[in-house]
């Protein structure tokens, strides 16, 4: 465990216990997860390596904030069927292999079991009619065959279990996409954004829908950059004001896909704002947006708010 690297830490929990799960039990936790909701924002705080990590809670209508400390410099988000997971205690190896504590494979639907004998201790998991054995120092079986893992099935901090979550969705018939850097891949910039924020995306299976295509979703999209290109001339008009050499006029339409997605989004980009990428729902038609807003990292429910550069 010393190559292991911890993120997620609340503050108000820094020097509390972890309480290690009974024997045979089944872990069924409340976590505040919505699914489509990618409302999501990153601030810095005064101490060195901790970020204010600030979502929305659909449920309470509240906004809801956990202290991250992220001594590599580098924060996770994980977004599941479209909703940004809530995990203020993430693992990660230097291979980028990613751990959560079992208890938030709940979202996903996977129920989680601890089984403890005298060949020690074993995580039981169960999607649907499939299972999952994991184990330290063991091979995982999946509905009782063996499944190859080049990475430790199970991580245990202070007596708290984790499981690689990627390997574990995809095991259960689920899809991972991986933006490793935003900054460096949106922004052509690796340090406008410190620390490094890598964009996890899990899909797990479920019935067919007939979602928008790429084709579609960007229509929608330039049609939303239509509507914010209007108010901002609406603003500009109010204050008696005109495009600049600093703040030049730009094309609406000028929107491309960038050829990545997360999860069920495709992510477009917007010609001369890239830095504030936009992903489109292809299941709800919905529109998440990157903003320029006084947060380290932002995204809304809305297009980028070309505005507010203005």
């Amino acid at each position: 465990m010393k190559k292991i690297l911890c993120f997620g830490i609340f503050l108000a929990a820094m020097l509390a216990g972890c309480i290690a799960p009974d024997k045979n039990t089944t872990v069924q936790t409340k976590y505040p997860w919505n699914e489509n909701n990618f409302t999501i924002g990153i601030s810095e705080t005064e101490f060195e390596g901790v970020y204010g990590i600030n979502y929305l809670d659909e449920d309470t209508q509240q906004y809801e904030t956990f202290y991250e400390k992220s001594p590599a410099g580098q924060i996770f988000l994980l977004a599941v069927n479209g909703g940004y997971l809530p995990v203020p205690d993430i693992l990660a190896t230097p291979k980028g292999n990613i751990y959560v504590p079992m208890e938030y494979l709940e979202p996903i639907g996977i129920t989680a079991e601890t089984i403890k004998n005298e060949d020690g201790t074993k995580i039981l998991l169960k999607y649907g009619k499939d299972t999952l054995l994991l184990a330290k120092n063991r091979a995982p079986e999946k509905n009782g065959e063996a499944v190859e893992i080049k990475f430790p099935a199970v991580e245990m901090l202070d007596e708290k279990i984790y499981v690689p979550v990627c390997f574990v969705a995809e095991q259960f018939g689920g899809t991972v996409d991986d933006i490793d850097d935003f900054s460096k891949e949106f922004c052509n910039e690796s340090s406008r954004i410190l620390p490094k924020i890598s964009l996890i995306g899990i899909e797990m299976p479920m019935e067919q829908i007939d979602g928008f295509s790429i084709e579609e979703g960007l229509q929608t999209v330039v049609e939303s950059s239509v509507v914010e290109y209007e108010g901002l001339l609406t603003l500009l008009e109010e204050r008696g004001e005109s495009f600049t050499e600093r703040h030049p006029d730009y094309d609406p339409g000028a929107i491309c896909y960038s050829g990545k997605k997360l999860g069920r989004y495709y992510i477009y980009q917007l010609e001369g704002f890239e830095d504030f990428p936009i992903f489109f729902n292809r299941y709800t038609g919905e529109i998440y947006g990157v903003q320029p807003w006084d947060e380290m990292f932002s995204v809304a429910r809305c297009f980028p708010n070309i505005r507010k550069i203005y």
